[in-house]
């Protein structure tokens, strides 16, 4: 009897053994596929279910380095796309018959603009971009540009006439479309 007894325990305990094995495989494939590529079985066991165990660790660890190349790929691709979009983008506004440039829609900073204006008003871009738009315009009063400035902000776009300074003191006569911009840090564009 006690024979008996003892092959019942050690088959019971080998089977527990053995289906707590594979419910802790079942457990990490089961994670594995829900995208949780870090699961790893990390079994020690050198028996066949151990061997499984260890090709499957291997299997996960070469997913997860290969999605997350993967993933540095896309985003490599996003970033590389968005900068050729901003250089269109940028060549357009260089190469447009019309100067322009963007401020900052509360203090009327000039953030950047092109090279037709500059020719424009005789400034160089590096002298424009530390101005703001009360420094160049020869017609509005700081007041009346604050103001204007937060009618722009309200409604979203304003056009008018005014003057700019040219770096050799006279005034250069403009007809101005500006076009305000939540969506880009609050700046105004303006041809």
């Amino acid at each position: 009897a006690a024979y008996i007894l003892t092959l019942f325990f050690v088959h019971y305990w080998s089977n527990s053994f053995f289906l707590r094995r594979l419910i802790d495989i079942e457990s990490v494939t089961k994670r594995l596929a829900a995208n949780d590529l870090s699961a790893r079985i990390n079994s020690k066991e050198s028996d066949e279910l151990g061997k499984l165990a260890q090709a499957f660790d291997t299997m996960a660890g070469a997913l997860e380095s290969s999605v997350n190349k993967r993933n540095q790929l896309e985003e490599s691709l996003r970033e590389s796309e968005h900068l050729r979009h901003l250089r269109e983008q940028q060549e357009i506004v260089q190469t447009s018959l019309d100067g322009f440039l963007i401020a900052n829609v509360v203090n009327g900073q000039i953030l950047e603009v092109n090279d037709i204006y500059c020719r424009m008003t005789g400034f160089s871009r590096d002298e424009i971009i530390q101005k703001n738009i009360q420094d160049l315009d020869a017609q509005e009063t700081t007041d009346e540009t604050k103001e204007r400035l937060k009618r722009i902000r309200e409604i979203g776009y304003d056009r008018f006439e005014t003057r700019h300074r040219h770096k050799q003191g006279k005034t250069v006569d403009f007809e101005v479309s500006v076009t305000y911009s939540e969506f880009n840090r609050g700046n105004i564009f303006v041809f």
